[in-house]
């Protein structure tokens, strides 16, 4: 089977649930072609299944495991060759690290996190950036988090992986602006996903509410607003940029 001639092509990683879930929802109902990607295969048949009935709009799902390579190159061709080998825009999402203290730390950990976090998605990347040269035309969204510029207690792996996230996003920004390809990554800072949950109790998220200027916690579908707009046309001058959506909550200028 193949997509519906719809406006763009996109790839939304970890999109079973939270935010991946929330913009995949987004895209589907202003007409994009989306495939879902995850590696629990139970949470993305069932996400396929709540997307059709919320939009209207059936994506594709192919299992996508971001800590297992070879998983990750099989699956990536197969989603490939679903969408005629044109990708237009890639949602980079990828799990959280694992919440861990300085002296907690092991080889093993760092070696995870780095794999998972970085480098799949650069490999990733480096597939699908050949099909959007091709195609004149190119979205790519990293989504990271506020972590990546004011590091916080026990989120080191988070923070390491996040920046270097960052640094290589904008690289790819000054290298490919010319093909059309434009690459900016998202400061996450608290967003209502099931992750969140299970960090905090809901007394201390209450309370994480009050500390935000604009006294709530987004949800993944308020959230995903900012994402429709730089997968579209109109976005093509922001390149190269890390965008906080945080309610207020950074510190940095």
């Amino acid at each position: 089977m193949k997509p519906k001639n719809f406006s763009r092509n996109v790839l939304v990683l970890s999109s079973s649930k939270g935010i991946g879930y929330g913009i995949s929802k987004n895209l589907l109902n202003n007409n994009y072609n989306v495939s879902i990607s995850s590696s629990n295969k139970k949470n993305l048949k069932n996400s396929q299944i709540k997307l059709k009935q919320q939009t209207g709009s059936k994506p594709f799902a192919v299992k996508l495991d971001l800590r297992n390579n070879y998983s990750l190159k099989i699956n990536l061709k197969k989603i490939i060759q679903i969408f005629d080998n044109r990708i237009d825009i890639l949602i980079l999402n990828s799990p959280g690290p694992k919440v861990v203290q300085i002296k907690n730390l092991t080889e093993k950990l760092i070696s995870e996190a780095v794999n998972q976090n970085v480098l799949n998605l650069i490999y990733i990347i480096k597939k699908i950036l050949p099909l959007m040269i091709k195609n004149k035309f190119g979205r790519i969204i990293n989504l990271s988090s506020t972590v990546a510029k004011e590091p916080s207690q026990n989120m080191v792996l988070s923070s390491l992986t996040r920046s270097a996230m960052l640094a290589f996003c904008k690289n790819l920004a000054i290298e490919y602006g010319k093909y059309n390809i434009t690459t900016n990554s998202i400061l996450a800072g608290g967003v209502l996903t099931s992750r969140l949950k299970k960090l905090f109790k809901k007394s201390e998220i209450e309370n994480i509410k009050k500390k935000l200027p604009v006294r709530f916690i987004a949800t993944p579908d308020e959230f995903s607003h900012i994402i429709n707009f730089l997968c579209s046309d109109y976005s093509s001058y922001i390149n190269g940029i890390s965008i906080p959506v945080d309610g207020g909550l950074s510190k940095f200028i």
